[in-house]
């Protein structure tokens, strides 16, 4: 859960650098819509994206087995798990976009 909210305030960090240069630029003419901001944010700190798609597949399993997400389809478990271990290996692979503590 930490992880999770962790990978949120980077997010939110590289949200605010964005708005930030984006006021400073002068060509500027009018604000985008909340989705093209998001998006920016996303495409622009792909380790954090990474992560946080990572982490929430695996909050996923613990928390449907807790109870706490109702159904229990193994095979949403199971592709829960597929996907967290497939983006871990993809960060293996690729040092370059592992999160790295600031």
């Amino acid at each position: 859960m930490l992880s999770i909210i962790r990978d949120l305030y980077a997010l939110h960090l590289t949200a605010i650098q964005l708005a930030n240069a984006r006021r400073n630029d002068k060509d500027q003419a009018g604000s985008a819509p909340p989705v093209q901001k998001l998006h920016k944010a996303l495409s622009a700190n792909v380790p954090a994206t990474l992560d946080l798609v990572k982490n929430l597949f695996d909050f996923v399993i613990p928390a449907t087995k807790l109870g706490y997400i109702p159904g229990k389809h193994n095979g949403v478990l199971g592709f829960c798990g597929l996907m967290s271990s497939l983006i871990g290996a993809y960060q293996i692979a690729r040092p370059e976009i592992k999160l790295k503590p600031n």
